[in-house]
């Protein structure tokens, strides 16, 4: 069965190239994602990201999948 979900526009950033908007979503899926749904209570942030590629999967401009 495929899924109901348009498959989603993706994008890969540096972390200077993400807005505060961006970010903010990002963190937010990645805690609602690791801490809240995975219980897995660390910090989130590491200071990794700064160096990171950001893959952003989006559906009508909302973040909707990382990596």
């Amino acid at each position: 069965m495929l899924s109901q979900w348009p498959a989603p526009q993706w994008t890969a950033l540096h972390f200077r190239q993400l807005d505060a908007r961006t970010l903010h979503d990002i963190l937010r899926l990645r805690i609602d994602v690791f801490v809240v749904e995975q219980h897995c209570p660390y910090p989130e942030l590491d200071g990794a990201d700064l160096g990171a590629l950001h893959l952003l999967g989006r559906n009508d401009g909302a973040v909707m999948a990382y990596a």
